[in-house]
């Protein structure tokens, strides 16, 4: 019994190590390309923003978020988009009805399942 509980006890700590990111293990690459908007880019309140861009990796990418961000802090906007591929192709629109001056426009992409992303960060401005 005792070997048993043993073997079974070994068996679990190599699959829990297994499973464990190594800080010695490379992340994979991965890059991504932000076609719009462009740094700095200045919409009017109301203007419908395109968000285009593309994500390349040498593994499976895990889907995308955008996130838009007022220069108050407050999150104006969240997209998921959840697609596996080594290249994602980022479409998507937001209609801004908030009053903020500023805003960031960040998207981030999961490279694995340890948390690892590729993230770019596009400033706007609002008139």
């Amino acid at each position: 019994m005792r070997t048993i509980i043993t073997v079974a006890a070994l068996v679990l700590m190599s699959f829990l190590y297994s499973c464990r990111h190594k800080a010695n293990e490379p992340v994979p690459a991965a890059s991504m390309t932000v076609l719009q908007p462009v740094a700095n880019q200045v919409f009017k309140h109301g203007d419908v923003i395109k968000i285009s861009g593309t994500i390349n990796g040498l593994e499976t990418m895990h889907g995308y978020r955008v996130y838009i961000i007022g220069n108050d802090g407050d999150s104006l906007c969240c997209i998921k988009n959840h697609t596996h591929a080594n290249t994602i192709t980022i479409d998507e629109s937001w209609v801004d009805s908030s009053s903020a001056t500023t805003a960031n426009i960040i998207i981030s992409s999961a490279i694995n399942h340890e948390g690892d992303e590729v993230k770019k960060v596009v400033p706007i401005k609002f008139e």
